[in-house]
Formats: C-alpha cells, sequence, structure tokens
C-alpha cells in the first residue's frame, strides 16, 4: 500500500525532502503552563480589585450623594448601571476569550475598568452612570478570565482549586469594601466631628429596612 506526505500528520516539507518534526520539548510545554499561572494570579489581582469596585460605594451613599448633588436613591440609580453591562458582557466576555485568547481580552477589560473608575470619580451624574456601565463592562472580563487561564495553567486534579481560590479572591475584594472605603470615610467623618464624638457604623432596625423599601417602590 503506497503512503501519501498527508498520511504522515508529523511530517513537513524542506527543501523537497520529507523531515519529521519533533515533538514539544516537556521544558517547553512547563514552561507554557508555568505562563498560564503567572497570567492567573494577574487576573486573580484584577478580580479582587474588581470586586472592591462594585461594592465599595454602598458604604459611601451620604458622600456620593454629596457628590453627585442627588438624594440616595439617585445614587442607588447610578449604582446600579454596574449590573446592566456586567450581565451582558459576560457573554461578549466569553466569546472573546474562546477567539482571541486571555492575552489581548483581559487587559483590555482591566483598562475599561479603569476608564470606567476615572469617570465615575467626576461630580456628575451623566459621568457617574457612564462610569458605572463601563465598570461593570470591563469587570466582565476578570472572573471570566481567571477561569479560562486556571485551566490552562492547572490539571485536571487542581483545576477546582484553582477557580475555588479565584471565587475565594473576588469575595475578599468584596468584604475589603469596609477596609478600603468604609475606614477611611469613617475617620473623615470623626475628624469633622463638632462634637468629638467618635464615629459608629449604623446598625440596621427592622423599621428602618422597611421604610426604606416602602420609599424606593414608590
Amino acid at each position: 500500500m503506497k503512503r501519501t506526505i498527508s498520511d504522515l500528520p508529523t511530517a513537513t516539507l524542506e527543501q523537497g525532502s520529507l523531515v519529521r518534526t519533533a515533538a514539544p520539548a516537556p521544558e517547553q510545554a512547563r514552561n507554557r503552563t508555568r505562563g498560564f499561572v503567572v497570567a492567573w494570579v494577574f487576573a486573580l489581582l484584577f478580580y479582587f480589585l474588581e470586586y472592591a469596585v462594585r461594592s465599595s460605594p454602598s458604604v459611601m451613599i451620604p458622600q456620593l450623594s454629596r457628590t453627585f448633588h442627588t438624594t440616595a436613591l439617585g445614587v442607588t440609580s447610578i449604582l446600579v448601571f454596574y449590573y446592566y453591562t456586567y450581565s451582558t458582557v459576560s457573554l461578549i466576555a466569553g466569546a472573546t476569550l474562546d477567539h482571541l485568547g486571555a492575552k489581548r481580552s483581559v487587559p483590555v477589560g482591566a483598562a475599561i475598568l479603569g476608564v470606567g473608575c476615572l469617570l465615575f470619580s467626576a461630580p456628575v451624574v451623566v459621568a457617574g452612570d457612564l462610569g458605572r456601565l463601563l465598570q461593570g463592562a470591563g469587570s466582565a472580563f476578570a472572573f471570566t478570565g481567571g477561569v479560562y487561564l486556571a485551566t490552562r495553567g492547572f490539571s485536571a486534579r487542581r483545576l477546582a482549586t484553582a477557580i475555588g481560590v479565584t471565587q475565594c479572591l473576588g469575595m475578599l475584594g468584596g468584604s475589603g469594601r469596609r477596609w478600603s472605603a468604609g475606614f477611611p470615610i469613617a475617620s473623615d467623618v470623626g475628624s469633622r466631628s463638632s462634637s468629638g464624638a467618635p464615629f459608629s457604623w449604623p446598625s440596621p432596625s427592622p423599621s428602618g429596612t422597611i421604610e426604606a423599601v416602602t420609599t424606593a417602590l414608590r
């Protein structure tokens, strides 16, 4: 039976002769895997910061009300714009990672998040709306990119652990809003207090919660 070049999957033509290509060296494979793990670590930092950006405004409602010259309900309407783009762009982020990979997609998402943060810092409601929209769009690449890199940097035996670590870092970023925003605000309020009384976090009461929900639904 006569064999053709197409029957040899590892063969290539070089100067008219048939030359077999060598299989990738184990060292090259290890370096490639190590590169994915390093990129995954940067994606973890991205996800940590993204979650902090997502949740930090919840402890700054009075300050944001003064900055944007609106009510607490108006600030809430600004913050919710984040989730409009986050939910929709997550689908786009997944498709982009499949077609372009994480090398291009994740940095672009981080850059979009950064631009959104700059816009949100402007004391204008329109800029705040646009900033939160961009924050949600950029953040959609954080967790998706982290999982994408984890699947390429870790074996099947450790993949679930890597994804769990990714989720853990995000939750730490969300819970860190009290440290990143709450305590500096508390210090500022305490220093400006004319009575000199220390600042204390308000304890939620059922009546206050019901009143807030009733006001929002009107």
